[in-house]
């Protein structure tokens, strides 16, 4: 191993790795608010599919999931902060 690849190693832990958490915590929110917009706007609105009782509690569960995931992009914890969000 030679110098230059400890240095890249370090900036690589440095910077969290490939994806920060914070990039993590963003594409999570992002997964929640597409499912969301394709449950209401094409299937509701597009096919005109009414919700079932179960579909709208797994609604306001991605909802609040997705707020989750919003705040801790936006706190981007460190360390053991991180498995309060988890």
């Amino acid at each position: 191993m030679s110098d230059n690849d400890i240095l890249l190693f370090a900036d690589e832990r440095r910077s969290g790795g490939p994806l920060s958490s914070r990039m993590v915590n963003l594409l999570g929110f992002a997964s929640c608010a597409g499912l969301l917009a394709y449950a209401i706007l094409y299937l509701q609105e597009r096919l005109g599919l009414e919700p079932c009782p179960l579909c709208i509690f797994q609604r306001i569960a991605f909802i609040a999931l997705g707020l989750v995931f919003l705040v801790a992009a936006i706190h981007q914890p460190k360390r053991g902060g991180r498995y309060v969000y988890a």
